[in-house]
């Protein structure tokens, strides 16, 4: 994966300014509100996914799976 596309699929996940545009705002983008998932975004040095692959939560006591 290239690095930039890397660097801002980590910045959306976890806040920043835009490297390009910086912050638009009072305050630095907070991030996503929610856990990115990847099962095919790999990095090229590692062999493993930028984000994890899947995410199992537990609804009413039910394990529920989602893959990105």
């Amino acid at each position: 994966m290239n690095s930039t596309r890397q660097d801002e699929l980590l910045r959306m996940q976890n806040g920043g300014c835009h490297p390009v545009d910086k912050c638009q705002g009072p305050h630095p983008f907070a991030g996503a509100k929610f856990h990115y998932l990847a099962a095919s975004t790999f990095l090229r040095d590692t062999g493993k996914t930028l984000f994890p692959p899947y995410e199992i939560k537990t609804f009413d006591g039910i394990p529920v799976g989602s893959s990105g």
